[in-house]
């Protein structure tokens, strides 16, 4: 309804916001005490691999997240710097190309949270 790209980010950032830290309260209120019941010893090993993954998810997104904002406030310099440097390698200075990759590896680094 609305082509207004603020609106679509803050409802994407919303969206996201709410499965991540659903995701981490599933992990601690739900998992961790299954786990902890089952073999105290693997669930701990478990839980720290898990949250090393969801931190890495998390900045690998939020790395995205920084190139992106960087492309758009240097957009116009982005663009000459691209047309200078010439193709294949002025692919690696689209910012938004490298937002959609970071965001999507992000994420699949903490599937294994939201099960």
């Amino acid at each position: 309804m609305t082509k207004d790209p603020i609106f679509h980010q803050t409802a994407y950032a919303a969206l996201t916001a709410t499965v991540v830290f659903r995701s981490m309260w599933v992990m601690e209120s739900q998992l961790r005490p299954v786990l902890r019941a089952r073999d105290p010893e693997k669930a701990s090993k478990l839980l720290s691999t898990m949250w090393t993954m969801v931190a890495t998810g998390l900045i690998v997104f939020l790395g995205g997240f920084l190139i992106w904002n960087l492309d758009n406030v240097f957009c116009s310099q982005a663009r000459q710097l691209r047309h200078v440097v010439g193709l294949p390698w002025a692919i690696l200075l689209e910012g938004h190309a490298w937002w959609h990759l970071m965001t999507g590896l992000g994420k699949t680094e903490q599937l294994p949270v939201l099960g």
